[in-house]
């Protein structure tokens, strides 16, 4: 007679859901080779180059015809702001009994912004395949400025009750990710930047939440998920799919309708960078929001009255 064996349980009492901890290694991994790929082909290659060369140039033609800034959001978020918003993520995982999600948090903060420096200085480079003055041809794939936007979004709401994930994430989450089109529109980066540095946070933030499944389980009856999250989801859902729509018009009408307006292709192409960033920054947000809408993480070490010890 064959006796079957129970699931695995942590030392709280949760179930250990290695099935949910392989998913999220495995998007973990994915965006990983997504940030490799998007590499090869934006910098690597002539063509990449061109296209984002045309980004650029178009957002400097806007900043020097424009008297709006677009530096100023950029100026408000830094090494001191990251450190103090991973500073509050970890006060509020110890405040709510969760020390191993605080410690796991701090490392995706310190890890997504060390991985993104070291890329950008030391691994990776950019070969001058096509004419720049900007950033004297030096390499800027990952942006820095976003990964910092994208790691204060992340870890703060990971360390949130779920029941005030939803609608938290669509204000914190598009915060974050759309932190990349303000560097865009401020030519501080180029477009493939911007996408780079949102794959190394999210394969931090993935690869960290499947450590905290691994080790302690995603149950937990104290945090006890949202009833439906089809409003936010359904909202950022919406505002994608309208920019990518826009997007793909565009595409159409400008590049393949007419590609020989070769003086307006400077222009086009930062509007269409700027409405593709801004499609990728609602998806990204809907991916987590869906991701993380019923992971407790790292389940609280109080007990439930009557209960003893295992």
């Amino acid at each position: 007679m064959t006796v079957p064996v129970p699931p695995a349980v942590d030392p709280s009492g949760g179930r250990t859901d290695r099935r949910t901890a392989a998913l999220l290694a495995l998007g973990s991994t994915a965006c990983a080779l997504a940030a490799v790929l998007l590499y090869v082909v934006s910098v690597r290659t002539g063509a990449g180059q061109e296209v984002e060369e045309a980004v650029i140039r178009g957002a400097v033609q806007l900043v020097a015809r424009s008297d709006v800034s677009f530096t100023g959001r950029i100026s408000a978020v830094n090494v001191v702001t990251v450190g103090l918003g991973a500073a509050v993520a970890v006060v509020v995982a110890l405040a709510r009994r969760r020390p191993r999600l605080a410690l796991v948090v701090a490392g995706v903060a310190g890890g997504s912004l060390v991985t993104v420096q070291v890329l950008k200085r030391v691994v990776l480079d950019r070969p001058l395949l096509v004419p720049t003055d900007y950033a004297e041809g030096t390499n800027t794939f990952p942006s820095g400025h976003t990964s910092v936007g994208m790691v204060l979004a992340v870890v703060l709401v990971m360390v949130l009750p779920l029941r005030a994930r939803p609608w938290t994430w669509v204000v914190v989450g598009l915060f974050g990710a759309t932190f990349g089109v303000s560097t865009v529109l401020a030519a501080y980066h180029r477009p493939s930047d911007v996408v780079a540095a949102h794959l190394v946070v999210l394969a931090w933030a993935l690869a960290g939440a499947a450590v905290l499944v691994v080790w302690r389980g995603a149950t937990d009856t104290t945090d006890p998920p949202p009833a439906s999250v089809r409003r936010p989801l359904g909202v950022l859902v919406v505002l994608g799919v309208m920019a990518a729509a826009a997007t793909a018009v565009m595409t159409v009408v400008v590049v393949v309708l007419d590609p020989a307006r070769a003086t307006a292709m400077r222009s086009s192409f930062f509007v269409l960078a700027v409405m593709a960033l801004t499609a990728e920054a609602a998806f990204v947000t809907a991916l987590l929001l869906v991701v993380f809408r019923s992971l407790s993480l790292d389940p609280t070490t109080r007990r439930p009255a009557g209960t003893s010890p295992p």
